[in-house]
């Protein structure tokens, strides 16, 4: 997951996604996803990385805040980029299980 200081913002571009008669959904929907610009030369990404994790550990990331567009002034970080990848020395080893749950939170 990628870190930064509270408050610091990641530079992104929209990546807009359309979808068009897909089985059980609506007509047409649209939504975006986001991808994060590459670091500045005088601020580089800091990474974090959960190893060694256990089937009862949970990490919950928060990918969209509408709270953080209705403030607007920083206060809350609007998502959390993440991603994967291969772990060197690691390849004969059983592949990591994930469980991946969207929820909503409306009050």
């Amino acid at each position: 997951m990628l870190r930064g200081a509270e408050g610091d913002a990641f530079p992104y571009v929209p990546l807009p996604r359309y979808y068009r008669d897909r089985p059980g959904c609506v007509a047409r929907y649209y939504s975006e996803n986001v991808l994060v610009r590459p670091p500045t030369e005088d601020r580089g990404h800091v990474w974090g990385y959960v190893g060694a994790q256990r089937p009862d550990e949970v990490l919950a990331l928060k990918f969209y805040d509408s709270e953080a567009l209705r403030r607007g002034d920083g206060s809350v970080r609007v998502m959390c980029p993440h991603s994967a990848f291969r772990l060197p020395g690691l390849e004969d080893e059983p592949a990591r299980r994930s469980c991946e749950l969207r929820v909503w939170c409306i009050w």
